[in-house]
């Protein structure tokens, strides 16, 4: 059971990104489709499935307490932060760059502590 939850969570992850990328792209461009009803639903259903796969893969294992998690965690955080951010605060075509580096930033980060479980900062 636990494999098939972590393909899912893996799968949701990449839709996310997909998502974020696909509206960041729109936003820059001024494209109406961020306009419609679907584009403004199903990031925050990709996301909110996401975090019900992570919660049920932390609640198999025993890993609450591991500082590659925490740090996961943060670097989840920050990732919302700077999807908030593209969208809703910046101004500039640069801001909103500057926000999407810094998601896919985090994003990559994500992606390495969930393939090593080595943490950077509190290891």
């Amino acid at each position: 059971m636990y494999t098939g939850i972590k393909h899912l969570h893996v799968l949701l992850a990449v839709l996310s990104v997909v998502f974020l990328i696909t509206r960041a792209v729109w936003l820059l461009r001024g494209s109406d489709l961020l306009q419609r009803k679907w584009v403004k639903i199903v990031p925050h259903v990709i996301d909110t499935l996401l975090l019900i796969a992570a919660i049920t893969m932390v609640s198999m294992m025993p890993w609450l307490g591991q500082p590659w998690l925490w740090e996961k965690l943060v670097m989840v955080v920050l990732y919302i932060g700077f999807g908030f951010y593209i969208f809703k605060f910046a101004q500039s075509a640069a801001t909103r760059v500057a926000g999407l580096v810094g998601a896919i930033g985090c994003i990559a980060l994500i992606a390495h502590l969930a393939r090593t479980k080595v943490p950077f900062i509190l290891g």
